[in-house]
């Protein structure tokens, strides 16, 4: 505990687990949102590649 400018009791380790939990949260919703986003970005190659590949003959592979 501190005290602060207006003679307050201040638990530093609240204050602490508070930030720490803020940084936490923060980074499962940048995965959450990197891994839409790289999902997204797979699905779109994937799928100029399938439409390629359906006007080309050199790739024949997954046809069969």
């Amino acid at each position: 505990m501190i005290v602060n400018n207006e003679n307050e009791l201040i638990d530093v380790e609240d204050i602490y687990q508070n930030i720490r939990n803020k940084i936490i949260v923060a980074k499962e919703k940048m995965f959450k949102h990197i891994d839409t986003t790289m999902t997204e970005v797979y699905w779109y190659v994937g799928k100029i590649t399938y439409e390629l590949s359906e006007n080309s003959t050199k790739a024949s592979y997954g046809k069969k």
